[in-house]
């Protein structure tokens, strides 16, 4: 662990107590003058350090940042996360950047944060709405063995890892709308993004993209989208702590993604049904352009929707945008 980190957690383990200048040079081996600069450094990160002659330093708060060494502190998994975390405070999109590093040989794990996205994307290029301070904006590379047709899987993985997270964390009741979104009542919490690179046989890599609206308030949502997305502030009253909740996604994942690379797939294509909720009722569906309306028969375990339309004809649906025109 490096001596900043060290010196962070050190400060973490005496929250609001004063810890001298001297002990933690003695401790960490370094001198004043090293330890002095670490703290600089930790304050130009955001941290609430105070500092008092005869005292030495105090940690007064943390700030809710998804830094790396911060993910790194409450990480459960054994893989996403722990080869590597690019930490950025604004850029176009966090799947592009693990794209690109992926195509320059990152290994499976390796996953990016961004505090902003300024071109953050939804399926089918769809803005989705990423300012500064109030969101979990992350991608991750994953090198599964698997033949691409079974890559769409992961999208269901991913949208069973975020509802459980979400319920888990603060208590709310998660929805998944077929294929890709989480919400809350009707409105929208979070989206995944997975994109896929692969040859006829083989699968190179697959990124994963989620955005989740977690201390955003009403205000920071645009106009056009204010009654469409909610986020865990507006819906609970409380702000928690983004990295924790990244933290437990990551760990849902991870096991349920093990669970998919053995085969194990029962338990996720139940959670993701009982999550969704979606068989027997009426929908409507537009795929590109296309509509299809009926009821939902069935949703098969790769995730492909059954829709039997009036005249009983059913059609397999892959993707699309679906309203649910009546309960079943």
């Amino acid at each position: 662990m490096a001596t900043k980190d060290e010196v962070l957690r050190r400060l973490k383990n005496c929250l609001n107590q004063w810890i001298s200048g001297e002990e933690l040079s003695k401790e960490l081996a370094v001198s004043r003058m090293a330890v002095s600069k670490h703290i600089g450094r930790l304050r130009q990160e955001g941290y609430d350090v105070l500092s008092a002659s005869r005292k030495g330093y105090r940690l007064r708060q943390e700030p809710d940042v998804l830094y790396p060494g911060e993910i790194q502190s409450v990480l459960k998994t054994w893989t996403i996360g722990r080869s590597e975390i690019i930490y950025l405070d604004r850029t176009e999109s966090t799947n592009l950047v693990a794209r690109k590093s992926a195509e320059g040989g990152a290994p499976e794990g390796f996953l990016v944060v961004a505090e902003e996205q300024t071109q953050g994307r939804g399926r089918r290029s769809r803005i989705w709405h990423s300012p500064s301070g109030g969101g979990i904006f992350m991608s991750f590379v994953l090198r599964p063995t698997l033949p691409p047709n079974e890559t769409p899987v992961i999208t269901l993985v991913t949208a069973v890892a975020l509802a459980e997270a979400v319920q888990n964390r603060t208590g709310l009741t998660p929805h998944i709308k077929w294929p890709n979104d989480i919400l809350i009542g009707r409105r929208k919490l979070a989206g995944i993004l997975t994109e896929t690179s692969a040859h006829p046989d083989a699968v190179d890599y697959v990124v994963v993209g989620v955005g989740i609206n977690v201390n955003k308030p009403s205000s920071m949502f645009p106009a056009e989208i204010a009654g469409l997305a909610t986020s865990v502030y507006e819906e609970t009253g409380k702000k928690i702590q983004r990295v924790e909740l990244a933290a437990d996604f990551l760990f849902e994942f991870e096991k349920n993604y093990e669970l998919f690379k053995n085969q194990r797939i029962e338990h996720i294509i139940q959670r993701w049904r009982e999550f969704a909720d979606i068989v027997g009722k009426k929908v409507k569906v537009d795929v590109l352009g296309k509509i299809y309306q009926g009821e939902v028969v069935a949703v098969e375990d790769n995730g492909v929707l059954v829709v039997q339309d009036k005249q009983g004809g059913e059609h397999r649906l892959v993707s699309g945008d679906l309203e649910v025109t009546q309960e079943g």
